[in-house]
Formats: C-alpha cells, sequence, structure tokens
C-alpha cells in the first residue's frame, strides 16, 4: 500500500451528511445518486491531535442498497488515515500497521445540536415511513466513525497551516471527476499526488472545505469559489490571473485575498515557505510587500532576485549573486557553516521544477539546464543535464561557493554511449548501452568522495574529470538487472505477458543513503483467448 505524506500539525477534518426523499429512485427504475449537504460539518472535528501525517487508504465495505454491489455484496471506500510515526528525517515508507482511521466528534464549543444520519447494516442511510432521514443525536463524549458517514474523501492536500479536502458519495457510479485508481500523473514537487492538487469547488455531488490547522475551524467553499489549483500553499482560482492566500480575521472567518491585482506580473511560479512568507517568481517586477508577507522575484541570478525552495520548507534567495536564507517576516540572513539544505532536483522523470525547487544558475560555457541539489558547508551543489533531461549526456556536479556563485570547480562525467546524470551532489546513475536501451540490463549507482578532492579546485580539476571519465564498471554498484532504459530514472521489464516499471528513492541502508529501486507499475495481459470449432462433419 502506497499512501502520501504530509507534514501536519493538528487538523480538524469536516464531513458531510447525505441526504434523500427518494431513496428507492425515481418511477422509471433509475436510481438516483444522493445529493449532499454540509449539514453538521462546522460542528464535528477530527480526533487526530497526535497525527504527524495524514493520507486516503482504500479499504473495502459492505455494499449499501444504494450503492452497486459486487459479487461479494462489497464496494471500495476511501478513508482518511492518520499516523502518529515522526517521518522528517527522510524518505517515508508507509508502513501498514501504523495507520488509524480518523474518528470525529462534537466540537466543545458548538451551542447547536449536532445530529448524523443513521446507517442500517449496509451502510446505507435509515428513512422513516415519510421519506425523511432518521437522524441521531452526537454528544461531546460520543465518537462518530467514518463507517457511520455515507461519504468518502475524495481530494486531500495538507500544506503547513492549511488543509484542502474534498468529499462525494460512497456510491460513485454517476459522478464525474472522482479519485482515479491507481494514482496518475505523478507527485507535485511538495508531495502530493497530482490530483490533489486540482478542482476543488462545491456541487451536488462534490462539498469542498479549507481547515486552519491551528484552531481546527473549518470553512465550506460554498458555490461561488472553484480553486483550479493548489501549489506550496498558494491558491490560483479559476479564471483569475492572480495568485491567493489564506488569513484568518478578528471574528474567526476566513479570508482567501490575491496577493496582488496586477495584470502586468506575469507570473511563473509561487510557493509559500515555512514560515508563512510568498513568494511570486516572474520576469519583471523584484521587490516585498509587507503587508502580505510577500516576496517578488524571478529565476537564475540573471534577476535582481531569485527565490527557491528546500525540501524542509526553508526559502533561499539569490540576492546580488550571494545566496540568504529567508526568515520570518521576510528577514534574511547569510548561509552559514552548520547550515544544511536538501533540494529536489527534479529528475527521476518527475520533470524539472523551474525556479522553485531548484534554482537554475546560468552557465554560458554549457548548454544544459543547472539545478541546486544541496547546501552544505557554505557551498552550493547543483547538477547539470545537457539537453533533453530525458536522455541526459555529458553531465556535470557543480560546487559553487554561497557567497560568490561564479567560483567553484565542476566534476564532469564524459561515458561516451553510456546514458547517466547526476541525481544528487554526491552521486550519479548510469546505464550502459546508449540512449535506446542497455546491453547488459542492469543499472549503477556511483558516489563521489570529496573527502579525497584538494581544496586547490584548479589544480585537481584535470585529475577529477580524468577520474570520472575512466570510471571502470567495478567501481559501480548494481541496483537494478533485467531492464531496459526507457528515461531518465525510470526502466522497465518486458515478458510475454508482463511489463514492470521501476524508478529509485532514496533510502537509509546501513547508515547511508543510498538510491533503492521501487516499483512504480505493473502489466500483466489478459490470458490468450481460446477459440474451439467443432468439425463440420459431425
Amino acid at each position: 500500500m502506497t499512501l502520501k505524506k504530509y507534514s501536519v500539525g493538528i487538523i480538524s477534518v469536516v464531513i458531510l451528511l447525505v441526504g434523500c426523499s427518494n431513496p428507492a429512485g425515481d418511477n422509471t427504475g433509475n436510481k438516483k445518486v444522493h445529493k449532499f449537504t454540509v449539514g453538521y460539518m462546522s460542528n464535528l472535528v477530527a480526533d487526530i491531535g497526535d497525527a504527524t501525517a495524514l493520507g486516503i487508504v482504500k479499504k473495502t465495505v459492505p455494499a449499501g442498497r444504494n450503492a452497486r454491489a459486487a459479487a461479494n455484496n462489497r464496494v471500495e471506500k476511501n478513508y482518511l488515515v492518520k499516523t502518529t510515526v515522526d517521518y522528517s528525517a527522510g524518505t517515508v515508507e508507509w508502513d501498514e500497521n501504523s495507520l488509524t482511521s480518523v474518528t470525529f466528534k462534537k466540537k466543545t464549543t458548538a451551542a447547536e445540536t449536532v445530529t448524523i444520519p443513521v446507517l442500517d447494516g449496509q451502510g446505507s442511510p435509515v428513512f422513516d415511513e415519510d421519506g425523511n432521514p432518521v437522524v441521531k443525536i452526537v454528544e461531546e463524549t460520543q465518537t462518530v466513525t467514518q463507517e457511520e458517514i455515507p461519504a468518502q474523501v475524495n481530494k486531500l492536500y495538507v500544506y503547513n497551516t492549511y488543509s484542502f479536502i474534498q468529499f462525494v458519495p460512497v456510491d460513485t457510479d454517476f459522478v464525474p471527476d472522482i479519485r482515479p485508481d491507481p494514482q496518475s500523473g505523478g507527485n507535485n514537487p511538495d508531495g502530493h499526488y497530482y490530483y490533489d492538487a486540482w478542482n476543488y469547488y462545491n456541487d451536488d455531488y462534490h462539498q469542498s472545505f479549507i481547515i486552519e490547522n491551528r484552531t481546527g475551524n473549518i470553512y465550506s467553499l460554498g458555490d461561488d469559489i472553484h480553486i483550479e489549483s493548489i501549489l506550496f500553499g498558494l491558491i490560483k482560482l479559476e479564471d483569475s490571473p492572480y495568485i491567493y492566500d489564506c488569513r484568518i480575521k478578528d471574528n474567526g472567518e476566513l479570508e482567501i485575498f490575491s496577493l496582488f491585482q496586477n495584470t502586468a506580473v506575469s507570473v511563473s511560479g509561487y510557493f509559500k515557505d515555512k514560515h508563512g512568507n510568498n513568494y511570486i517568481l516572474n520576469d519583471s517586477l523584484a521587490e516585498k510587500d509587507t503587508e502580505t508577507n510577500t516576496c517578488y522575484g524571478g529565476y537564475g541570478y540573471g534577476n535582481a532576485a531569485s527565490y527557491f525552495l528546500a525540501t524542509d520548507g526553508t526559502a533561499l534567495g539569490v540576492i546580488d549573486r550571494t545566496i540568504v536564507v529567508m526568515e520570518s517576516q521576510l528577514a534574511s540572513r547569510p548561509v552559514s557553516a552548520e547550515d544544511e539544505f536538501d533540494f529536489d532536483a527534479g529528475f527521476a522523470g518527475r520533470g524539472w521544477i523551474e525556479g522553485v525547487n531548484g534554482l537554475e544558475l546560468e552557465d554560458v560555457s554549457f548548454t544544459g539546464i543547472t539545478k541546486i541539489t544541496k547546501i552544505k558547508n557554505k557551498k552550493v551543489y547543483s547538477v547539470s543535464t545537457e539537453g533533453d533531461p530525458s536522455y541526459p549526456y555529458n553531465n556535470r556536479i557543480s560546487i559553487k561557493n554561497t557567497g560568490d556563485l561564479q567560483t567553484g570547480y565542476d566534476l564532469v562525467m564524459e561515458y561516451g554511449s553510456w546514458s547517466h546524470w547526476p541525481v544528487r551532489y554526491d552521486m550519479f546513475i548510469s546505464t550502459i548501452g546508449g540512449l535506446y536501451g542497455t546491453q547488459d540490463g542492469k543499472v549503477y549507482y556511483y558516489k563521489i568522495d570529496y573527502d579525497r578532492i584538494a581544496t586547490d579546485f584548479e589544480n585537481e580539476y584535470a585529475s577529477e574529470r580524468w577520474h570520472l571519465k575512466n570510471t571502470t564498471w567495478e567501481s559501480l554498484t548494481p541496483i537494478l538487472e533485467g531492464v531496459r532504459f526507457v528515461r531518465a530514472g525510470v526502466w522497465e521489464k518486458i515478458t510475454i505477458n508482463s511489463r514492470d516499471e521501476y524508478t529509485y528513492v532514496f533510502k537509509d541502508v546501513g547508515g547511508e543513503s543510498i538510491p533503492v529501486i521501487i516499483k512504480t507499475s505493473e502489466y500483466v495481459a489478459e490470458d490468450r483467448q481460446l477459440i474451439t470449432l467443432k468439425p463440420i462433419n459431425r
């Protein structure tokens, strides 16, 4: 089972009522899908105060009379789950035993009576003889499980202060825009599935909400707000050229507000850091807006100011070709020797994340794209890929100084027809056999030992370049066999009856972070068709 990782605080989650005046359907025999109402949602909170991460898991439940029953009279339902395991130290591998289904209870400050629908043994709402749904009153000490709720999670996006969540009916036969299975489109750079970052709105079959994580307050989007997309905690509304943020007013209301109103600002990227600062990347404006806590800048150090985001949520800026660390209220400081930041360079088939998770450096002597992957000991480590990142060739790992990005040295990899590319500041992956396949069907990785590199960059540059050029296969570590190269960081294994696709992730093995292979998809061919013909002379 694969779930998503979210770094969250105390989060309250909304649930929905399902109401239907005609549970059996219409006179034509066609079943009607229940329509949602917001009901009691503002007076319930999720009991996840100890959660360190939230996710969605699919479970099999009894099929209600209003749901399409499978052969065994059971259907699948998406549940909101939590874990209390601390995954902040590195790569997540979800443990099914650590997951708990989220339960709900009445908010202690709610003066209103809270009711929920009564369900039958198959999970369907119970109606009285007049066709009205039967409900029960929820007291403050009572627990409401997700089995008692005729709704399922469809989308979930958690980032810093806010969570975005959408619910749909359990029966999704006639509901458009439902959660795909399996997931498609890959992950967003902040770890969320592509599907979860798009289209939060309300209609007859979808109800979407924003949750303020620190207080547990829940806010419905209503019928007039359609969130087109969410990226690093900032919002893009449908049919609007602007970027929006959220804030809580003194009276407890949530306000969605635009960070700017100037259509001349052409946005090329945006994100929020862990301090709550906002960053709007564009080609024309470089200034700070203290009213909204927003920095405006661009890509690379060809701009007056540029900003990018580390994997721990820290934003860094490039000011006058010097890298600084951003702090609360748009303050900044120089990079110290104690600082260590990692960045997602956009490899492994995830595409390039220009100006956000990686900084695109200017390098007139190299025609490729350069991305920062690490800052350590006041040095900037970056990786470069020449031309199409899907087919890297003649790549380099660069080391610059945070105080002056123009000084440093490069470790160049020249392997002729070998497919190879840098994946981290100290590591690259190789596949022999050129761009379109492998001769031996193996994938290797090589870790660079910086301890043996002299501090005199100029004197050591040539020998280090020659060392990498003449690295033998014996010095490389195989991590996958019997596969064919597809694109950077992706391999496939094909048999007569199957096709499996693989990529890599970094995991702690024996105290060392190394790339390990994981299967991302699999396909099994259908059984062979058998056609039997009877002889015509019988």
